[in-house]
């Protein structure tokens, strides 16, 4: 993945619900659980330092407490979060839950969580938040879900979609309910990235998520709307006539710029526009004109 210039997330260092974790660890005593968490973390660092932008560190914590109730420790899950970070603090680490934006069941909750382990210095970077719709967009209430993602927005971390999928069998159907909820999603401030849980039918945990078929990867419905708006809506294509202080309004990503005079491409530049804006000079040589 990374030969191919992509970036690549840890999911997941340990899992707090108890069905999850192989059957050896129940034979453990306290002592060797622990002994066997640090092994897992050093052995797992040695093989992905410098490799992964994430890591989502107990999934699902708010659902279970394996390790707190084997470990009698009710804040085994901080600890973990130091461990990993002393050994690679340029990873960003996650929480991660599902039940958070989709329902609003465990909302306040995560919020809280988040909080706590902001407001106690755990190393904790992002709220990782489950988007697993059933049926189109039949559970999904824009008006509500945005609520949810403003309480949440409350923690003061920011957002990211991890596990986004849309079950249906009714392409068309799904392409709508896609088209609403990246729309929300991608308009939303906090949220910082999106990622599908399963796209491919040949490779999913359920093939009613996918959004591109078949050995060819062939896009159906849904894929050819997320293309729609990936490629063609939510782009920024201008082009003016060359003057001092021009000032354009762009989607946030990675832009190229080119200058062309009487057809032709004189000088090119490459930039990333963020949040806070972005200040792009054009030195042309043998002009009086820049920016």
């Amino acid at each position: 993945m990374r030969n191919h210039r992509k970036t690549v997330r840890g999911h997941n260092m340990f899992w707090d619900i108890p069905k999850y974790n192989p059957p050896w660890l129940n034979t453990l005593s306290k002592d060797q659980l622990l002994s066997a968490m640090h092994i897992r973390v050093n052995d797992t660092i040695s093989r992905t330092k410098g490799r992964l932008a994430h890591w989502d560190v107990n999934n699902e914590n708010l659902h279970g407490d394996y390790f707190e109730q084997k470990l009698k420790n009710p804040n085994i899950t901080f600890d973990m979060f130091r461990w990993i970070h002393q050994l690679e603090p340029g990873v960003k680490l996650f929480l991660n839950d599902y039940h958070v934006a989709v329902t609003g069941l465990y909302t306040t909750a995560y919020k809280t969580q988040a909080q706590i382990m902001r407001d106690s210095n755990v190393p904790v970077y992002g709220m990782g938040v489950q988007s697993h719709f059933k049926s189109s967009n039949i559970d999904f209430n824009a008006v509500k879900h945005e609520y949810r993602l403003d309480k949440l927005t409350e923690a003061g971390l920011p957002i990211w979609i991890t596990e986004l999928s849309i079950i249906d069998t009714d392409y068309n159907r799904k392409a709508d309910a896609l088209e609403d909820v990246l729309t929300l999603y991608f308009s939303y401030p906090n949220i910082q990235g999106i990622l599908f849980w399963g796209m491919w039918d040949g490779q999913t945990f359920d093939t009613r998520t996918a959004i591109v078929n078949g050995p060819n990867v062939t896009a159906n419905e849904a894929g050819l709307r997320y293309q729609k708006l990936f490629n063609n809506t939510w782009r920024t294509n201008v082009t003016q006539p060359l003057h001092h202080g021009i000032h354009i309004n762009g989607f946030h990503g990675n832009y190229v710029l080119n200058i062309i005079h009487n057809g032709k491409i004189i000088e090119t530049q490459y930039f990333h526009l963020g949040t806070r804006g972005k200040v792009v000079t054009v030195n042309l040589h043998g002009t009086d004109n820049s920016k």
